[in-house]
């Protein structure tokens, strides 16, 4: 199983990217991950994207939201987290 990166480094992905590449999607779990792998995760993306009528605008690269929500990552709940570190001073 993949490791998550920080929850900074997730949502600036998030926010900063409508698409992600191999580097983005190595960025999201932390970096040094198997070619292999991101080319098995973007196959599992694209799948999510042709179920969701979304279609791919550049070849080797997947739509940033639905990426998030194929690997399971809540948005949402990582601002809150990340919002409470903040006021906490962490």
């Amino acid at each position: 199983m993949l490791k998550l990166a920080d929850n900074e480094t997730l949502l600036r992905i998030y926010y900063g990217n409508s698409e992600l590449g191999t580097a983005e999607i190595s960025a999201m779990f932390g970096g040094g991950v198997a070619r292999s792998t991101i080319s098995a995760l973007k196959k599992k993306v694209l799948y999510g994207m042709a179920e969701r009528g979304i279609p791919q605008h550049r070849t080797g690269v997947v739509d940033t939201g639905t990426a998030f929500e194929v690997f399971g990552i809540d948005v949402v709940d990582i601002e809150k987290k990340y919002k409470k570190l903040k006021q906490l001073g962490v």
